[in-house]
């Protein structure tokens, strides 16, 4: 992509960019969202859809959430016939792979022969074979065998993309009977080995209830879901980039890490507004912020005596009674089997 300030961009260069994102998105494109992505003031986008308008019509607009302007080109019945490269198919396949434990074997046979149709957009036919060659895999620590949620998963999906509300059963297992809740979905979200839902709790009319916030459900204990045929709406922004996918109260943390672990840590990314700097001693310190201690402490301690929480002092105290405790079942002979 070139440069967005680059000043030999002329309007029908820039009008031709909107109009191919505008094609292969396929959703509402926000003003906000088209002016961050390219660099140009909202008046330029602006202009380069009045000609889009103009010279093929289709464009759709109008406000979503917080006002927000946004635009969409109408389906018509001609359709493009883009040219995929042998590249881009292995990509998708090699993505598919990485989540196939995560998927129902229906999906997974289903997605295969999408990607296998997918072939026939190739230039060059006779590379067929190159783009479908597996070269990725997941190694999962423990799975969860999706495919009684088959119809679990496509249902929320559906409703995710309809703004529906749903009905399900859930059950906790430390509880003795399911409860039925009436749920805003948001997203689906692949975590450790599992799926997990987003959502909120609604009213039947679809208004969301103010006292609860997001929430977290597991997919493989949803005994039942029904979609509703009732819509609701969510202003919500994004979920901010910090530690961890539960929704507790936010914390900052500080670790110290040595060794092994320093390396890994070192590597990535924790939270979007991370700290990294070593001490005098050679340690690294991470300093970030997770969305509460509970993910914190089984991953903290996953490192062993290679880390060390500084801060905040009751996550310290938290850790260190683990530990001791941990300490004392391994030093009783009577615990061993």
């Amino acid at each position: 992509m070139p440069p967005s300030n680059d000043r030999d961009e002329t309007r029908a260069t820039r009008a031709l960019r909107l109009y191919e994102d505008l094609l292969y998105s396929g959703q509402p494109r926000y003003l906000v969202d088209l002016c961050g992505k390219y660099g140009w003031h909202k008046t330029t986008i602006q202009g380069a859809i009045d000609s889009i308008d103009q010279a093929v019509g289709g464009i759709e607009s109008g406000h979503g959430t917080r006002n927000r302007i946004w635009y969409r080109l109408r389906t018509s019945g001609l359709r493009p016939r883009p040219a995929i490269e042998p590249d881009a198919v292995r990509m998708l396949l090699a993505c598919r792979d990485m989540v196939a434990h995560l998927l129902p074997e229906e999906t997974r046979a289903e997605l295969d022969e999408a990607i296998a149709k997918t072939t026939v957009l190739l230039p060059d036919m006779n590379e067929r074979d190159l783009a479908v060659v597996h070269t990725s895999r997941s190694v999962p620590r423990g799975t969860v065998d999706y495919s009684a949620f088959r119809e679990v998963i496509d249902k929320l999906s559906q409703a995710i993309a309809a703004r529906h509300l749903c009905r399900i059963r859930y059950k906790v297992p430390h509880r003795p009977e399911p409860r039925e809740h009436v749920i805003a979905p948001l997203s689906l979200l692949a975590h450790r080995d599992s799926l997990y839902l987003r959502c909120r709790h609604a009213w039947p009319d679809g208004a969301l209830k103010p006292d609860y916030g997001p929430m977290l459900l597991v997919v493989h204990r949803m005994l039942a879901l029904e979609e509703l045929q009732r819509t609701f709406e969510c202003t919500e922004t994004a979920e901010p980039d910090q530690f961890g996918i539960m929704n507790y109260e936010t914390v900052r943390v500080r670790v110290a890490f040595r060794g092994w672990a320093a390396t890994r840590v070192r590597e990535r990314t924790w939270s979007a507004d991370q700290t990294m700097e070593e001490d005098d001693s050679g340690a690294l310190i991470l300093e970030f912020t997770a969305r509460g201690t509970p993910e914190v402490i089984g991953w903290v301690m996953a490192f062993g005596g290679e880390a060390e929480v500084l801060e905040p002092q009751d996550l310290r105290r938290h850790i260190a009674e683990e530990l001791a405790r941990t300490r004392d079942i391994y030093s009783d002979p009577s615990t061993t089997g």
